[in-house]
């Protein structure tokens, strides 16, 4: 059957439809992976949708269009710049799919950065009074209001990371930190997709310590969250270097059951100093910003799939 007509979201104008009026007996259309392969196009704003039948994922031709004109400056500098280098071809990619991760993390915590609005999110999180001078690091990239990259700052993550024996190559790069003088704030961001749960690994031996966690998680059967798992060793070894207190944060479209936050907590060593939460985008948008979100930022969270709503 030929795929269904859309309208473009951004001029309204009905998309060119390449299986439109065609006597086509398809079960299924190839996968789109970028807006060359999608089916369905608006030529004037380079714009496509994937090639599926329901629900499709708006890609486009320029992935920086994804990211709102208002924020979109910087972010280049900083995708070549990210911790993991043999993925950022990919993340450039990926960032012009309305399902990306990256592209929201980008957009909400660049957007807080710019209006001055970090430190109520940081409190939020935190609980305390945050200090004046607060470090946003996108992808491992530390990134001041004015769009400078902090070379110094870092240096010192990455050395952090290839003495803990990572690959300089494929060092892991949280999606956010946040850092002030007294806490480090990890953010392990999700939207379409759920956390990572993989059955340990001789990779995870990177991660050990007995400090960090109740349990030698290498000896145990099942699948865990690896990326959180591997997060809360990487934060809590940064913090512990500087003296702060460290907050691991999964921010998510919606809470996880009880049985997974309870799955993490059971190997994971918490403190006074070392904490895990799960946020979800709703709390996190309603709770931590100080004027009223712009109508053009409500309305890009609205194109997100899946949608978030605020």
């Amino acid at each position: 059957m030929p795929l269904t007509d859309y309208n473009c979201p951004i001029c309204m104008k009905k998309m060119s439809n390449k299986t439109s009026g065609q006597d086509i007996t398809a079960d299924s259309y190839p996968n789109a992976n970028s807006y060359n392969e999608c089916l369905r196009q608006c030529d004037a704003c380079m714009v496509g949708y994937s090639n599926s039948k329901s629900n499709p994922t708006l890609i486009f031709k320029d992935p920086l269009l994804n990211i709102p004109v208002h924020i979109r400056g910087n972010i280049n500098e900083v995708l070549a710049c990210s911790l993991n280098i043999k993925t950022r071809k990919t993340k450039l990619k990926r960032i012009g799919f309305n399902t990306s991760e990256d592209a929201l993390s980008w957009t909400v915590f660049r957007y807080s950065q710019k209006l001055d609005n970090i430190s109520a999110l940081m409190k939020y999180i935190t609980g305390e009074k945050a200090s004046e001078e607060i470090t946003v690091y996108y992808w491992g990239v530390p990134l001041n209001k004015k769009g400078e990259i902090n070379n110094e700052k870092q240096d010192y993550i990455q050395k952090l990371l290839i003495d803990m024996g990572e690959k300089q190559d494929t060092l892991s790069e949280p999606d956010i930190i946040l850092e002030d003088s007294d806490s480090v704030v990890f953010f392990e961001v999700k939207l379409s997709s759920s956390n990572d749960y993989q059955t340990p690994s001789d990779k995870w031996n990177t991660y050990k310590n007995n400090s960090y966690f109740q349990k030698d998680i290498t000896t145990l059967s099942g699948k865990y969250p690896y990326q959180l798992f591997r997060n809360w060793y990487i934060g809590n070894k940064f913090a512990e270097q500087k003296n702060r207190k460290f907050y691991l944060i999964n921010l998510v479209l919606k809470r996880p059951k009880d049985k997974e936050t309870e799955l993490l907590k059971s190997i994971i060593n918490e403190t006074d100093s070392s904490r895990f939460k799960t946020i979800t985008w709703n709390e996190l948008l309603n709770n931590c910003f100080t004027k009223e979100l712009p109508e053009w930022l409500i309305t890009w969270l609205r194109n997100r799939k899946p949608e978030i709503k605020v």
